[in-house]
């Protein structure tokens, strides 16, 4: 091999080592592995062709990103005038299609507040995963997934609830003192405020599946 060839070969080489560093550098950094949810190719949103003549209008009370590296993944928590069965299953439903529409993610949770009063107490859940992966991401066929209760709470109800939640935040966990904190605080009876209560778990603990039909 003569030294043309040689050289040749070595200017070569020379070239694409340049062109490697290039691409793995920026402004002579190397580039750091990236740790954000993947972008999200958003699919065609479906079209309104399952019932939702029931759905009632919906305010935001609060909105998470739960997102992780691998899946990009929304969390709403919403409150509306909804009463029953159908009309909070459907209002959870629409909302979820409405957020996706609005801003496209793999995996998309509603949560419908009983009452804006305790938004961590909810009668509806929906969640849409449009490629049909579920929350986690390792499911099949997995697009909506839907529960509901019919339980109505009253003002007192709500206020139970409100006054119990904080109790039990605070870290207390035996009901017969959080009663008798709530009714000395509301001025009603320990039968009434469990009562109350047991209506309000009833509502979070027995909500049934809500069947979604349509695309």
């Amino acid at each position: 091999m003569n030294k043309t060839n040689i050289g040749l070969i070595l200017a070569v080489g020379a070239i694409l080592a340049i062109a490697l560093f290039r691409i793995m550098s920026d402004n002579g950094k190397m580039k750091k592995p990236e740790t954000a949810a993947a972008p999200v190719k958003a699919m065609p949103a479906p079209k309104k062709t399952m019932d939702l003549s029931q759905a009632q209008d919906y305010k935001i009370l609060s909105h998470q990103d739960l997102s992780y590296s691998l899946r990009s993944r929304q969390k709403y928590v919403i409150s509306a005038d909804a009463a029953t069965f159908d009309q909070r299953g459907q209002t959870a439903v629409a909302a979820a299609l409405d957020f996706y529409r609005n801003d496209p993610a793999d995996a998309i949770v509603v949560y419908l507040a009983a009452r804006p009063e305790i938004p961590d107490i909810f009668c509806a859940k929906a969640e849409y995963c449009r490629d049909g992966k579920g929350w986690s991401g390792d499911k099949i066929n997995c697009v909506w997934k839907g529960e509901s209760s019919p339980v109505r709470l009253d003002m007192i109800d709500v206020q139970v609830a409100a006054a119990m939640k904080k109790l039990e935040n605070s870290g207390m966990d035996k009901i017969d003192d959080m009663a008798k904190s709530v009714a000395g605080y509301l001025n009603i009876s320990q039968n009434e405020v469990k009562t109350s209560w047991f209506k309000t778990m009833d509502l979070m603990y027995s909500q049934k599946p809500y069947e979604i039909n349509g695309d």
